[in-house]
């Protein structure tokens, strides 16, 4: 409906006037959070407010616009507070600007792709229950990646911080920490969460959508790989952004291919493993690209390689289970 879609278009013009970027650069992030969930508390409010009175859903793109003018409008009040005034660039200011972004803003695109871009590819090949299924599979793992990338964001001025002082020993050690967190928690939510799947989504969703179990197994070894490819990915955009950028794009082409073979020859199961393909090349990318930029602790390649072979082991066991990969 034109409603619907101007809605969210209004929604996408009036997001970039948030200035986040000065609050997360200057590491100003409790005024960021208060914006942002009083912002979500009031689109959540009205939304069930207006869909508990029965109106059409078309009302419900413009509370969040609503919602939305809120959160820009108390991060501009607060800008103005903390930073002063806002002072519009010169022209020539703007256009060097604005080119500068293009690639990094290509990247970011890229990014985005690796959220929905299995949904939309598995729609070309599988039907329609069975596409259903592999969301429903896909919403769990996708709320870890998403809470991990919000943690990235948090540490990324810290990782520009240092980077700039080229404090090498300073950058490893926090990565270090930030890696075997992330390979702790992540490999926690991938064994967990895929070991009791069926379990999980019979509680949230209904007993029929039991049998997308099998799906999200798979999909929860992404949460693992997005975490430690997130964290690395911050040093290389830090260190260069057109690097960043053209990893991104690489590792979302692949995942692309990845999921159009894996879709077209074994359906949904195939898609599943085609983004958890595409998550590893990321990471192996970044990982590549960041090796220059810090100076790894001694201490850490026992943690790593006893997480890979923790993976490794629980893999196997899942792919040889009798009774069904995460159907428990």
């Amino acid at each position: 409906a034109p409603g619907v879609v101007g809605g969210f278009a209004a929604i996408a013009l009036l997001a970039p006037l948030s200035m986040r970027f000065a609050f997360r650069g200057r590491e100003r992030m409790a005024w960021l959070a208060f914006c942002s969930v009083l912002g979500q508390l009031g689109w959540a409010s009205s939304a069930l407010v207006f869909v508990a009175r029965g109106l059409p859903l078309v009302v419900l793109p413009w509370l969040l616009l609503a919602a939305e003018g809120l959160r820009v409008g108390l991060l501009l009040s607060g800008f103005r507070w903390q930073f002063g005034p806002i002072r519009m660039p010169r022209r020539r200011q703007l256009v060097a600007w604005t080119r500068a972004s293009v690639p990094a803003s290509a990247g970011r695109i890229a990014r985005g792709l690796l959220y929905f871009i299995d949904l939309l590819l598995l729609g070309l090949f599988a039907p329609l229950s069975e596409v259903g299924l592999y969301a429903v599979a896909l919403r769990l793992p996708l709320f870890a990646i998403t809470a991990a990338a919000m943690v990235q964001q948090a540490v990324f001025p810290r990782v520009a911080q240092l980077l700039g002082r080229r404090e090498l020993g300073g950058q490893g050690a926090l990565m270090h920490q930030t890696l075997l967190a992330a390979t702790a928690l992540g490999l926690s939510a991938a064994l967990t969460l895929g070991d009791a799947g069926g379990a999980w989504l019979s509680t949230l969703f209904g007993e029929r959508f039991r049998a997308a179990a099998p799906l999200m197994a798979i999909l929860c070894w992404r949460i693992p790989l997005s975490a430690a490819a997130g964290l690395l990915r911050n040093l290389v955009c830090a260190a260069d952004p057109l690097r960043d950028a053209r990893i991104a794009q690489t590792a979302t082409a692949t995942a692309a291919a990845a999921v159009v073979l894996g879709a077209w020859a074994f359906g949904a199961t195939g898609c599943a493993w085609g983004m958890v393909f595409g998550e590893a090349v990321s990471c192996l990318l970044y990982g590549r690209a960041a090796r220059g930029s810090m100076r790894w602790p001694d201490s850490t390649s026992t943690p790593v390689l006893a997480s890979m072979a923790v993976a490794a082991v629980a893999l196997a066991g899942w792919l040889w289970r009798p009774d069904g990969l995460g159907d428990s």
